[in-house]
């Protein structure tokens, strides 16, 4: 059996520390600030701990020969008509959709020379998520709670964490991934409304509780966002994904646990 260590760090001053201690043969780079809004402050206040903090990971990783697995973001794409290609010219909206951009060319700028991935998980969800609509729905209707939401008519791609966690392994797995940026996902879209209202019935709690429209969109939010994912299958197949209504009752039924109710 594979043993695990964890090693407490913070990027970008603790990265070379980190990388003495676990003497890594693939890095899967996911540690990222996230705070999301327009406020153009946000440039600055997550900069070192997403930029900096990934150029940081890419030299150590050249430093001690190891592969690295850039995680960006799916929000990198922004503005962009769907399905996103990874070819598209992004159009990044917020500041930590600027930033994680800034952070995806920085490294991918350094694959002529080393072995680096970029990787665009999509939206993911799944037992232990604390945070988003699923989530908030979750809690709310498991609380017999109203639920105000915008007119939900966005339509989304919807991914379970493990099949998102598969293909960011085989991001790093796959010699042909190298130098490439990957988008990951491939999972069911549906509206927003229609998850919400999927997990009110799957939780018995009357839908009425849902108030559609109370809330506004944020701005620049798009109403088609999903990947195109033909290079990831072209790469290692379709990444297999549980019915999006047994992933809404695996978060359900997280969340009905002591611990996964005091996250």
């Amino acid at each position: 059996p594979q043993s695990f260590h964890g090693h407490r760090a913070q990027l970008p001053p603790d990265t070379q520390r980190l990388f003495e201690a676990a003497q890594p043969e693939v890095v899967f780079h996911l540690a990222s600030p996230i705070m999301l809004g327009e406020d153009p402050t946000l440039l600055e206040t997550m900069r070192s701990g997403i930029v900096d903090a990934s150029t940081e990971v890419a030299s150590a990783c050249a430093e001690y020969g190891a592969r690295l697995v850039h995680v960006g973001t799916c929000a990198e794409y922004g503005e962009c008509e769907a399905p996103y290609k990874e070819q598209d010219i992004c159009k990044p909206q917020d500041p930590y959709a600027i930033l994680k951009l800034e952070a995806s060319q920085a490294v991918l700028e350094r694959s002529s020379k080393q072995p680096i991935t970029v990787v665009r998980p999509f939206r993911t969800i799944g037992p232990g998520e604390s945070r988003g609509v699923v989530a908030a729905a979750c809690r709310a209707a498991l609380s017999k709670q109203p639920f105000p939401m915008t007119d939900g008519r966005q339509i989304r791609e919807w991914n379970h964490v493990e099949s998102i966690s598969t293909g960011i392994i085989c991001a790093g797995a796959h010699p042909d991934a190298i130098g490439q940026t990957i988008n990951i996902g491939g999972g069911e879209r549906k509206s927003v409304k229609d998850v919400v209202q999927a997990i009110y019935q799957l939780a018995g709690t009357d839908p009425d509780h849902i108030l559609t429209g109370d809330l506004q969109r944020r701005t620049h939010e798009v109403d088609h966002f999903w990947g195109d994912h033909s290079l990831s299958e072209s790469l290692w197949g379709p990444i297999t994904q549980p019915d999006l209504h047994d992933t809404l009752a695996s978060c359900l039924q997280w969340l009905r646990k002591p611990s996964g109710g005091a996250v």
